[in-house]
């Protein structure tokens, strides 16, 4: 059954969502609590009285999101007095409007879907959002524009008339996708054919010799690209300075991203990509000591998430208080506490 936040309320009881605006429901953390950098494990306590009770919203369960997710619902649950987290399924685009009507407290997503909601347009059109702020950048994931290694296609603009790959309508990379071509004055018009499938499936047309390109988003090294550079080899295109500055100054949420060499055999020159970071999002109406706590029980607790998924290695504060959208106050009151942030 679906609960709506009630935020200082009387007795300024925080109560908060059920799983059912994340999807499915989850379970209870149930680990012993997690130390801090310090070694601590005493409970702390905000400002604003009574239960705290916190959904986070995820994505597939096994993947990144969730565990990463699941990782903090315990860590809240462990270190927040009395606090109730839970973490649970969902989706970039489902977690902002589960966040945004108070369904769930915390949701991960991409700061580029958080601008289109604001501005009203591509998913949500006709249904503007504008009280998503943000956390935490968590990690960034890199557009993987590829080939393979014996393709005479060396450039973007070399795609005309071919046969591309890229995810399902909707989703992160596929926008991206979009965004380069049109910088290079292409589009889906101009292909042969575009494939919209994931990974796995686009790394075997490419295999196959059904595809000339793939456009996905990951972190590095993936392993569905691995493979495809063990069989036939691989070759990533880069972008150049001039349509790099085109994707950039058209995406304000988009950050110019670097794929070193000898990160997949084939590819031995560092590659100019665009990338997104994963955001860690509330809602404008969360208390400011609730979020504040919440923020730094993260980075307290940085050695521990960083042994969950190596990829929270980028999330130091320095890279966590950038994150493309509006800060929550609690999470700027943290960042400029220990300096990321200029007062």
């Amino acid at each position: 059954m679906k609960k709506r936040l009630m935020a200082l309320v009387c007795s300024m009881t925080l109560i908060v969502g059920a799983l059912s605006g994340c999807g499915n429901s989850g379970s209870k953390a149930e680990s012993t609590p997690a130390e801090t950098k310090a070694g601590s494990t005493e409970a702390v306590t905000p400002s604003t009285s009574g239960p705290v009770n916190i959904t986070i919203c995820s994505a597939a369960s096994g993947g990144a999101w969730y565990t990463i997710g699941g990782a903090i619902a315990d860590l809240y649950q462990n270190n927040i007095a009395d606090c109730t987290s839970i973490c649970g399924p969902g989706g970039g685009i489902s977690n902002i409007f589960s966040v945004s009507s108070n369904e769930a407290q915390l949701g991960f997503g991409f700061p580029d879907d958080v601008l289109d909601a604001e501005a009203g347009v591509g998913d949500f059109e006709g249904n503007a959002i504008d009280n998503i702020r943000a956390v935490t950048s968590i990690y960034p994931a890199y557009l993987h524009m590829a080939v393979s290694s014996n393709s005479k296609i060396t450039s973007i603009a070399d795609l005309k008339g071919k046969t591309i790959c890229t995810q399902q309508k909707g989703n992160a990379a596929e926008k991206m996708t979009r965004k380069v071509l049109e910088a290079y004055g292409l589009s889906y018009d101009d292909m042969a054919a575009v494939n919209f499938v994931g990974f796995t499936d686009a790394v075997d047309l490419i295999k196959d010799g059904h595809a000339d390109a793939l456009f996905y988003m990951s972190t590095y090294p993936y392993s569905s690209l691995q493979d495809l550079a063990e069989s036939v080899g691989v070759k990533l295109l880069s972008l150049d300075d001039d349509h790099l500055k085109t994707v950039l100054d058209n995406c304000p949420a988009y950050l110019e991203e670097t794929i070193p060499g000898g990160t997949y055999k084939g590819t031995d020159e560092d590659v100019t990509t665009i990338g997104v970071t994963t955001i860690l999002f509330t809602n404008a109406e969360m208390p400011e000591d609730v979020v504040y706590q919440m923020t730094k029980l993260l980075y307290d607790n940085y050695d521990n998430l960083v042994t969950v998924n190596k990829s929270m290695s980028s999330m130091t504060p320095e890279y966590g208080c950038h994150t493309g959208i509006t800060l929550h106050p609690g999470a700027e009151k943290y960042y400029k506490e220990i300096g990321a942030l200029a007062e």
